[in-house]
């Protein structure tokens, strides 16, 4: 289920920040979002099991907080225009 998960979402959030052991799971959607082109934003505590180079490779972009991944899913997620809006009357 979680392969098919990887394989039918947009994006990947991994939230690792906090945890005290390695998630090989976690690590393996990580690695498998890359593989398929997803957008992966990994979320890891300095000096955690996780922030190691393979996970920073696979990752489109890590940051240290949830907060933070959350403030960045707010700002790309929200509706683009190429066009400045006008008030026309």
């Amino acid at each position: 289920r979680d392969i098919f998960d990887v394989k039918m979402c947009d994006a990947i959030l991994a939230n690792l920040e906090g945890a005290t052991q390695l998630s090989v799971g976690t690590c393996m959607e990580i690695q498998r979002g890359y593989d398929l082109g997803k957008y992966v934003l990994t979320v890891l505590d300095l000096g955690s099991p996780h922030d190691h180079a393979f996970v920073h490779q696979a990752s489109s972009l890590v940051v240290y907080t949830l907060e933070e991944a959350l403030n960045y899913i707010r700002v790309v997620g929200l509706p683009y225009s190429s066009f400045p809006s006008r008030v026309i009357g």
